[in-house]
């Protein structure tokens, strides 16, 4: 009789499937929350990390170029964009803006139309 027992080892770290991004539901305009102040992020976490993965797939689920935290609801001070829609390559590389700051202002004005 054989006393060798097969054994597994158990893994070290657990395994979970990546986390799918969420579409987020979008504030409109008269919201209050459009023009209320919104708080600086103070630390990047696994939280402000998935919101930001959120903010792109639903920027991209609305077919938009930028969206900001306050139009999913988040008072943040985060924003994110898609900066190769110029070049006609949508959602390549979008980038994430947190605790952005305007640290220079032109002279002249620029009108446009949203």
């Amino acid at each position: 009789m054989d006393s060798m027992q097969e054994t597994q080892a158990e893994p070290t770290e657990p395994t979970s499937e990546p986390r799918k991004p969420q579409a987020l539901p979008l504030t409109y305009w008269p919201s209050s929350l459009l023009s209320e102040p919104c708080f600086p992020i103070a630390e990047i976490t696994q939280g402000i990390r998935d919101l930001a993965q959120d903010m792109i797939f639903t920027m991209m689920v609305h077919h938009g170029i930028g969206l900001a935290a306050p139009q999913v609801g988040q008072r943040l001070r985060m924003f994110v964009v898609d900066i190769d829609w110029v070049r006609g390559v949508k959602y390549a590389s979008p980038h994430v803006f947190i605790n952005p700051a305007i640290i220079t202002v032109g002279s002249g004005e620029v009108e446009s139309q949203e």
